[in-house]
């Protein structure tokens, strides 16, 4: 069974100008076909994201958090379905697929746990010194095909939590 995926931007499902197979390692079989991204498709994304930082950012950390831990909740409930996604996109077997999916779920909750204290570097009467952690704004998130999943986690939970966008 071949599934096609379109891209999603600004919430919405887009479809490539053209596609790639995704083939198989175990058989070379094509599993799905994925759309290609064009420069103003990629353009487009990164607008939307630069458009919903600043409402993202503006959310309290704990709601932030709450996202992320709600997001592990929707992985939880198609771990099947994305483990075997990563199997025969990978190629890894049915158990390190499922690793690798739950980790991802794991990651997200542990992330949600974190805090973003203010620092008092100095606070004399002549000058106040605090080191705030800020969002940056957009944040590219370039990951590699052996641990899709896995790298994921470890760049978006964190910029996420810090109310940054991703594209």
């Amino acid at each position: 069974m071949c599934t096609t995926f379109t891209m999603t931007i600004q919430g919405s499902p887009v479809d490539g100008t053209s596609f790639f197979d995704v083939i198989d390692p175990a058989d070379e079989t094509v599993v799905a076909t994925a759309p290609n991204a064009t420069p103003g498709q990629l353009d487009a994304a990164v607008s939307a994201a630069r458009a919903a930082a600043p409402g993202w950012a503006a959310l309290p950390l704990p709601e932030r958090a709450g996202h992320l831990r709600a997001i592990a909740d929707t992985v939880d409930e198609h771990l099947g379905e994305l483990h075997q996604l990563i199997t025969a996109e990978q190629g890894k077997s049915p158990d390190l697929a499922a690793d690798e999916v739950r980790d991802l779920s794991h990651w997200l909750r542990e992330t949600a746990t974190l805090d973003l204290p203010e620092t008092v570097n100095e606070n004399s009467e002549e000058r106040r010194s605090i080191t705030r952690r800020v969002p940056l704004g957009v944040i590219a998130a370039i990951t590699p095909w052996n641990y899709p999943l896995g790298q994921l986690s470890f760049k978006l939970d964190p910029a996420l939590l810090a109310g940054n966008t991703v594209s």
